[in-house]
């Protein structure tokens, strides 16, 4: 194991500090718990997300070929 030297911004270290107590553990196990998770989740993708959909129907008033009518309609000018 190698000791290096990292700024942490103040508010980022008050919360390590009460997860590790918290948690039972000391700095340097959470941090590099932390890293870890971190570095395993980037290599998945930077987002990831469920799609959701829904039956539903559509107005017969909305056409979606008129975009600016559907835009104003949005926002309540029709």
């Amino acid at each position: 194991m190698r000791r290096i030297t990292v700024a942490i911004e103040d508010d980022i270290l008050r919360d390590l500090k009460q997860q590790a107590a918290r948690d039972g553990v000391t700095m340097r196990d959470l941090v590099n718990r932390l890293l870890r998770r971190g570095l395993r989740e980037s290599r998945r993708g930077v987002f990831r997300f469920h799609l959701t959909t829904v039956k539903g129907r559509l107005r017969k008033c909305a056409d979606l070929d008129d975009t600016s009518a559907l835009l104003d309609r949005m926002d309540g000018r029709r």
